[in-house]
C-alpha cells in the first residue's frame, strides 16, 4: 500500500479523520499546544492543527512504542463518536474541512502502513466470537431462524417507509428522526467479530455510540459449512453491494441523513433479504469501515452510506454458524475502557 493511498483512504471519511485526530490528542493531550488547539470542541485552524502535527517530539514516532494499542484505542474512540441522526460534531465538522484534512496528511502516511492484518484482511473464520450484552431488555443473540428474521426485516423496512411518506414533512431540513441506520441492526441476527489472543473480542469495545454496557459473554462461534462472504474491503465494495441489491428507504433515512451527512437524494441501503440467498455473510473490515461510515457514498444517480455497522463486524444472514467453545463472561468497571475475563 502505497503513502498516497494510505492517505487517500483514511482521510476520505470522518471516521479515518477521527482516528487521525484521536491519535494526535492523545500524543499531545497535557502539552500547552493542545490547549491552544483546543477552542470549545473545535480545532481552531488547520494552522494550529499543521503545527500540532510538527510538534510530535520524534517524527514518525506518532504511534508510541505500541503501535497496535495505540491504534486500536484510537479505533475505539473514531466508533465511539459516531451519530448518524444529528449534525456531525465540533471535531467532525472541523475535520472535514479541506485544509484541516491536509494537515493530517502526514499522520494518516504513517498511520496507513501500520495497521493490522485484521483491520483489512478477509474474516478470519477461526476466531470469531458472537456478543451477548447483559442488559435489561437486550435479548440473547440466537445462531438459528435468520431466514424468518429476515422476512421480517424486509416488512418492518418496507412498513416504515410508507409510514414516513404519510406522516413526515418533505423538507429535509425538517426536526424529524428515525430509523437512520443502513445495517440490520434491530433484525435479531448474529453479528461476529474477531477475537484477539492479546485484548479478546472486539466487539467488545468497537460499538458505535455505545451504551456504557458492562457485562457481556462471548460465544465462540464456527461455520458449519464454509460459507460465502460478501467482504466490504473498502468503500467501492459497500457500493458494489448495493448497487446490486439495492432497497430504497429514501422516505425513512433522508431527514436524519441530511442531518449527518448534508445531502439529499435517493438513498439505498443494502436488501438483506435478497442478499441472504447469494452469501451466508457480510463482513465490513475495520479499514472499510474508517473510509465508508457516515460517507457520502454515489450509486449511480443515488446516494448511500455505511451507519449502525462496526468495524470488523459480520452480519450472518443464513443458518451457517455453531457454538464451537464455552462462552466466556468478560466485565468492565465504569470509567474504564478496558474488559477482562470474568470467572
Amino acid at each position: 500500500m502505497s503513502e498516497i493511498d494510505s492517505e487517500a483512504w483514511l482521510l476520505a471519511g470522518p471516521r479515518g479523520r477521527r482516528l487521525c485526530w484521536a491519535l494526535l490528542r492523545v500524543r499531545l493531550l497535557s502539552g500547552p499546544a493542545w490547549q491552544a488547539v483546543w477552542m470549545g470542541g473545535t480545532p481552531a485552524s488547520a494552522e494550529l492543527v499543521a503545527e500540532l502535527v510538527a510538534a510530535l517530539e520524534v517524527p514518525g514516532h506518532l504511534l508510541g512504542d505500541d503501535p497496535a494499542r495505540s491504534l486500536f484505542a484510537a479505533l475505539h474512540t473514531a466508533t465511539d463518536s459516531a451519530r448518524y441522526w444529528q449534525e456531525p460534531d465540533g471535531e467532525d465538522q472541523a475535520l472535514a474541512l479541506d485544509d484541516v484534512r491536509q494537515s493530517l496528511v502526514p499522520l494518516a502516511r504513517e498511520v496507513g502502513p501500520a495497521i493490522p492484518a485484521w483491520w483489512s484482511g478477509p474474516i478470519d473464520l477461526n476466531r470469531q466470537g458472537v456478543i451477548n450484552w447483559e442488559y435489561p431488555g437486550v435479548p440473547a443473540t440466537s445462531l438459528t431462524g435468520a431466514a424468518d428474521k429476515l422476512v421480517t426485516w424486509l416488512a418492518d423496512t418496507g412498513t416504515d417507509e410508507r409510514r414516513a411518506a404519510a406522516e413526515r414533512p418533505r423538507d429535509v431540513r425538517a426536526p424529524c428522526s428515525g430509523e437512520w441506520w443502513s445495517a440490520p441492526c434491530l433484525a435479531g441476527l448474529p453479528t461476529s467479530t474477531t477475537v484477539l489472543s492479546e485484548t479478546g473480542p472486539v466487539g467488545l469495545r468497537l460499538v458505535e455510540d455505545s451504551m456504557g454496557w458492562t457485562a457481556a459473554s462471548c460465544i465462540p462461534v464456527s461455520p458449519l459449512r464454509p460459507p460465502r462472504v460478501y467482504e466490504i474491503g473498502r468503500a467501492q465494495d459497500w457500493v458494489e453491494l448495493v448497487a446490486r441489491y439495492p432497497f430504497e428507504v429514501s422516505l425513512s433515512r433522508r431527514h436524519d441523513w441530511w442531518r449527518a451527512i448534508g445531502a439529499e437524494g435517493t438513498w439505498l441501503i443494502p436488501d438483506y433479504a435478497a442478499i441472504s440467498a447469494d452469501y451466508d455473510a457480510v463482513h465490513l473490515t475495520a479499514r472499510a469501515y474508517l473510509s465508508a461510515a457516515g460517507a457520502r457514498l454515489e450509486v449511480g444517480a443515488a446516494l448511500t452510506t455505511v451507519a449502525g455497522w462496526n468495524p470488523d463486524q459480520t452480519y450472518w444472514l443464513t443458518d451457517c454458524l455453531t457454538q464451537s467453545a464455552p462462552a466466556e463472561r468478560w466485565t468492565r468497571d465504569e470509567g474504564s475502557d478496558t474488559w477482562s475475563p470474568s470467572s
